[in-house]
């Protein structure tokens, strides 16, 4: 291949790449915390979430560092896939709701791999709130699903 090909096969990636690019805020923030999770980097999760930040039963931004911290250190590997995405903006706040399907690998360390589930879902209902173009978590409530329910399809 020429230069010149390779050059232009590169800036074809390039523009592909920049279509690609996510611009909603909102969508945004979730890609973040997918990445930071499926990472199982804690602090960039906990960059996400407001400072008055409140989780289901009271959990503090500090505990879900904390918790965080403590979960993600017991795998190897996380994949989350998140489905069933609904926004329901109401000017700087608005209210997710989505599915997330979680796959991880237990660290063979132990006896974690008897303690952590490998596969699990839940429903989680996100409450965020804007400053600008920056989305927060502000609160967060979850429930656990059957993992033999499927995801919805698109």
């Amino acid at each position: 291949m020429s230069a010149r090909n390779r050059c232009f096969l590169l800036a074809l990636l390039a523009i592909v790449a920049g279509c690609r690019k996510e611009t909603d805020p909102i969508r945004l923030l979730l890609n973040e915390l997918e990445e930071a999770a499926e990472a199982r980097d804690a602090e960039a999760v906990l960059k996400r979430l407001a400072p008055d930040f409140h989780g289901q039963n009271g959990l503090a931004r500090a505990d879900a560092g904390a918790e965080l911290r403590r979960y993600f250190f017991g795998y190897e590997k996380i994949d989350l896939t998140f489905s069933d995405v609904v926004v329901e903006p109401a000017g700087n706040t608005a209210r997710v709701r989505l599915r997330i399907d979680f796959s991880g690998k237990p660290k063979d360390v132990g006896g974690l791999q008897g303690l952590l589930p490998a596969i699990s879902a839940y429903r989680f209902a996100l409450d965020l709130k804007s400053s600008g173009e920056v989305w927060l978590v502000g609160g967060a409530t979850w429930e656990r699903l059957d993992v033999g329910v499927p995801p919805p399809t698109s």
